[in-house]
């Protein structure tokens, strides 16, 4: 389970810009597995990782533990412009050792500032092309049996990646979920 935290608290105790967060999350909350494709979106499975070579830095390294990855051992995820910076980021994948039929953690890393920006579980995962403080919105899918799971919506609230709705499916409500992500180009 990814640990959700107060979205942007202040010293005062509250939140900044608490109605936009709060109008935001029930948006994404009510639309959930309804989102449409939009230009831009893209989407990817435990499978379709390739081998990475990843910079150096203490916050990748940190990253790499988290995802149970042993020195030498190649590590798989994608590159690509999150933030659309004109540096490429990283989408780190765990090792296999951590994922299971639910799906498999990822770290998503600015590829700029070698800082991770979050983590997401779950297996496909959508990049969408609604950006959200200059990262996208991510849509991450996380198997629970076998005809259930939950459909969770992150947002970068511009420290990291927090979860900010999620939704417990089954039947025919999946089954049109997955209609729709099989719609979204898979990389």
């Amino acid at each position: 389970m990814i640990p959700t935290r107060p979205l942007a608290v202040t010293r005062q105790g509250c939140w900044t810009n608490s109605k936009f967060w709060l109008a935001l999350a029930l948006l994404l909350l009510a639309r959930g597995a309804s989102l449409p494709a939009q230009e831009g979106d893209w989407a990817f499975t435990v499978h379709s990782a390739a081998e990475l070579e990843l910079p150096k830095s203490p916050s990748v390294e940190s990253a790499l533990g988290y995802l149970d990855y042993q020195p030498g051992e190649p590590v798989f995820g994608f590159r690509a412009d999150l933030n659309r910076d004109g540096s490429d980021d990283y989408v780190v994948r765990s090792s296999t050792r951590l994922c299971g039929t639910g799906g498999c953690s990822y770290a998503l890393i600015d590829g700029k500032r070698l800082e991770r920006l979050g983590q997401v579980f779950g297996n496909p995962i959508v990049i969408r092309g609604q950006m959200i403080n200059g990262y996208p919105v991510v849509n991450a899918y996380g198997h629970s049996s076998a005809d259930s799971g939950t459909y969770g919506t992150f947002v970068f609230d511009g420290e990291e990646y927090v979860l900010v709705s999620g939704v417990h499916l089954s039947g025919e409500s999946l089954s049109d979920l997955f209609d729709k992500l099989n719609r979204v180009p898979h990389r």
